[in-house]
């Protein structure tokens, strides 16, 4: 008896974890940066769909369909006070009812209240403990600059170049052009006085030039 209650408790100790972590790894695969509002939420909301246990409702029923799914993004889209909240909310509950779907063969009612249910493979809890706890390990490791930046040179082939350094550059200084410097000849300047002369005696009265 006490082999069997301690085997059911580790089940659903696994199962907690594996449904917490695979909404840590869906909320750090956001293209929002994380924070402990949203990873608080993520987590609760990963977890929610399991209550139909505490209000006795068929287990795998309306708390994993669509329709609730669609019943939380209506209640954080009117409460929260920014969007990355609603999309936590989201991505956690949406998490959880993926997860089942991995899980077992009993699938869940995912277009409730149709009766049909849905299911993508059999996996084992412990199996998806582990893929859920390597993907939030991945998407941890690429939330950090210095590896998206390695990613992104390894997915192009490329070596980061290292950027240029700024050097002043001095503009080269303009020397003056200089002015022309004419010389006039001593016979230039008899030839100008003299016209000057005529000039002047064309201006005046004539007794004053002879």
């Amino acid at each position: 008896m006490q082999t069997s209650n301690r085997k059911n408790f580790l089940q659903s100790l696994t199962h907690t974890a594996a449904h917490a972590l695979a909404a840590l790894a869906a909320l750090l695969l956001l293209p929002y940066s994380p924070t402990p509002d949203t990873i608080l939420i993520a987590i609760t909301l990963g977890l929610i769909p399991d209550i139909d246990h505490d209000l006795q409702l068929p287990h795998r029923g309306l708390t994993h369909s669509l329709f609730a799914l669609f019943l939380i993004y209506l209640t954080a889209a009117a409460t929260a006070p920014r969007f990355s909240i609603t999309a936590a909310s989201i991505t956690g509950y949406g998490s959880h009812l993926i997860i089942d779907m991995l899980h077992g063969t009993a699938g869940i009612q995912l277009l409730y209240p149709l009766r049909r249910r849905f299911t993508l493979a059999n996996l084992q809890i412990s199996t998806i403990l582990t893929l859920t706890l390597t993907l939030a390990a991945l998407a941890a490791i690429m939330r950090s600059p210095t590896a998206a930046a390695a990613t992104t040179a390894l997915m192009f082939n490329a070596t980061p170049t290292p950027r240029p350094t700024a050097t002043a550059t001095i503009p080269p200084t303009q020397t003056p052009t200089p002015r022309p410097v004419y010389v006039i000849s001593r016979a230039e300047l008899e030839y100008q006085a003299a016209a000057l002369e005529v000039s002047y005696c064309f201006m005046t009265p004539e007794n004053e030039c002879e």
